[in-house]
Parts: C-alpha cells; structure tokens; sequence
C-alpha cells in the first residue's frame, strides 16, 4: 500500500530534532516551517 499525505500538525518542544526524527524513520522531506501564532 502507497500511502501519501501532504502534511502532519505536530506541536513539539525541539522542532529541529522532530522534523530529523522524522525524516529519518520516515523517510519524509522536510518542507519550510510555518510558525502559527494564534489568540486563544
């Protein structure tokens, strides 16, 4: 099975070592990062 998806929301601590976490085990590419500021 080929499964593709566009992208994942991940809130994280260290977003440099999950996005290399990530591109290790799953072999993903990593695309430019957007920071979302949002009111709560």
């Amino acid at each position: 099975m080929d499964l593709r998806f566009s992208h994942v929301d991940v809130l994280v601590e260290d977003l440099e070592a999950a996005c290399a976490y990530y591109a290790d085990v799953f072999k993903a590419s990593i695309s430019n990062t957007i920071v979302w500021n949002g009111l709560w």
